[in-house]
């Protein structure tokens, strides 16, 4: 005599008889025994809004966690305010990752933003959310800080009780341990989604600031990395706007920026020192009355670069560096500047890409735009 199955009206998995849950999906099967199981309806299957399969699959993903600071501190009214505005973020954030690549979860106080395809998306929807939020004024409501985590690892996709998707494993599990460690606006990321992101572009290392090993409520070991570009945001949204910037009727630059700027920074070619720069700073050789914004010292050859070398533009979505004349500052000659190479002309802007080589008196720079 065949062994007595029950078929589970979920996810059609063939049960042992005496199983009360589905082994693969956990959907109710039945309590009750299998001599009876031909007297008792089914419970209806939920619809579904997710592929059978998924359920059986793992996941290698990365997992950005959100958590609203002070959120349960707030009155309830001001909770709302909050939740509407983080939302609305979240929202704008993931306009560009399609639906079947992500997972989103409401967690209360924040959120967990699961990214399936592309990992480092995590990275570029974290920054995203750092621009508003460090631009947000504290007497302008709603007024919140955010603390972020990421973590690379495993995950499995299954239908909760409202027939949406969740996440389960130690993807996620790990990111809430690790946003558990950040301060207000900081993103801390583990130890493997840094492996993965410095082993993708080796100029990434100097992003981050090893943090050293955090024990958590488990006395588990995590090893974090702090984001270090979430500084130069803070820098790029509250400095100053200059009321006039020397050179600027000369340089051709159109100023028409309706969307957010992309961050650059130099990475010295021995990769030791990187130097970030803002729109409309002026990079030059550090000296007490040079006056540049962004000052070079402790690189070989860097006594050659003028005090005052050059200075970087954005406008219409791009970068442009525009070495100056410094005939127009009493100086007798200029030291050339040459960009892949090619050597540039003085008070002209010349547009940047990621990747260029930029050489300010023979001392090497590689641009990195990171959007």
């Amino acid at each position: 005599m065949a062994p007595l199955i029950k078929i589970c009206p979920q996810c059609g998995n063939h049960n042992a008889a005496q199983e009360t849950a589905c082994a693969v999906c956990t959907y109710f099967i039945g309590s009750v025994s299998p001599t009876m199981d031909s007297l008792i309806s089914p419970m209806p299957a939920l619809p579904q809004v997710m592929p059978a399969t998924d359920s059986k699959r793992t996941f290698i993903a990365s997992t950005l966690f959100l958590d609203i600071v002070g959120y349960s501190k707030r009155s309830v009214d001001d909770q709302l305010n909050c939740k509407r505005h983080f939302n609305m973020l979240i929202s704008k954030a993931m306009t560009n990752i399609a639906e079947p690549d992500r997972v989103l979860l409401d967690t209360g106080d924040g959120a967990a933003l699961c990214f399936l395809e592309n990992p480092e998306e995590a990275l570029n929807v974290a920054v995203r959310l750092l621009r508003v939020i460090l631009a947000l004024k504290k007497t302008q409501a709603p007024y919140y800080q955010l603390y972020l985590g990421v973590n690379l690892g495993p995950i499995k996709i299954m239908q909760d009780v409202n027939a949406q998707r969740n996440v389960l494993g130690d993807g996620i599990n790990v990111a809430q341990r690790i946003v558990s460690f950040a301060k207000p606006n900081q993103l801390l990321v583990s130890r493997s989604f840094y492996e993965l992101v410095v082993s993708l572009n080796q100029s990434r290392k100097v992003l981050f600031k090893y943090q050293g090993i955090h024990v958590d409520k488990h006395e588990r070991e995590h090893e974090a990395y702090e984001f270090l570009t979430t500084k130069l945001l803070a820098q790029q949204i509250t400095r100053p706007k200059p009321t006039a910037t020397p050179y600027a009727p000369n340089t051709g630059v159109v100023h028409n920026n309706a969307s957010p700027i992309p961050m650059v920074y130099l990475e010295a070619a021995c990769g030791s020192q990187i130097y970030p720069v803002l729109k409309g700073s002026v990079m030059g050789q550090a000296h007490p009355e040079g006056g540049a914004d962004v000052q070079i010292s402790d690189l070989e050859g860097c006594q050659y670069i003028h005090r005052q070398h050059c200075r970087f533009e954005y406008s219409n979505q791009q970068w442009y560096i525009i070495p100056i004349d410094q005939h127009s500052l009493g100086r007798d000659f200029t030291n050339p500047t040459t960009l892949n190479g090619n050597a540039l002309n003085v008070g002209k802007p010349h547009s940047l890409q990621h990747g260029d080589k930029l050489e300010l008196a023979g001392v090497v720079f590689y641009v990195r735009v990171l959007r």
